[in-house]
């Protein structure tokens, strides 16, 4: 929910800020996926470390076996922590989105989504990724996406961004391929 987003976006950057001056960000960045994960795979963990029908020293003790068995850091472990004080866990799904943000713009990394009527072969999915790259001066990293109904068999779509002619003759031929292989 957008309501959320300026307090997500604050504990976002803040962890942020701190992985970067601790030089841990890769680290923090996959610690944090395991641990949404696994609060996404578990609805009734979820439910207890949100209830306040749990007492707080429940809930602490809970998120502190959970931060041991993931064996993350202590910076990250200190935030869930935070986070469970301030009850802003239950934000932590836009937290966890805005500090990803963070790290791709810091990491030069663009995200976008290649649909397609069918799959792309590797080759294709890199030289579509390199061309892209290439053009935005960025390390595009696309996702793929596969629509029945997309005419002219391929949209590409990268966030904010807009490619001009030069991308055009590489598409094209791509559009050809997937045009011939569906015949």
């Amino acid at each position: 929910s957008r309501r959320h987003e300026p307090v997500a976006k604050v504990y976002a950057r803040a962890l942020f800020e701190l992985a970067v001056e601790k030089n841990i960000l890769q680290q923090e960045k996959d610690e944090f996926k395991a641990f949404s994960d696994i609060l996404s795979e578990n609805q009734n963990l979820k439910r207890v470390l949100l209830a306040y029908s749990f007492s707080l020293e429940e809930r602490e003790n809970i998120l502190k076996n959970l931060a041991q068995k993931l064996q993350l850091h202590a910076l990250l472990t200190k935030f869930f922590h935070t986070l469970l004080l301030n009850n802003r866990l239950q934000v932590l799904a836009e937290i966890y989105e805005a500090f990803c943000n963070h790290v791709d713009e810091h990491q030069n990394i663009v995200r976008g989504t290649v649909t397609t009527v069918e799959p792309l072969t590797q080759n294709e999915f890199h030289e579509l990724e390199s061309a892209f790259s290439k053009k935005f001066g960025k390390q595009v990293h696309l996702e793929q996406v596969i629509d029945l109904l997309v005419l002219g068999g391929l949209i590409v779509q990268i966030k904010g961004l807009n490619f001009d002619g030069s991308l055009q003759t590489a598409l094209h031929s791509l559009k050809e391929n997937l045009e011939r292989r569906a015949i």
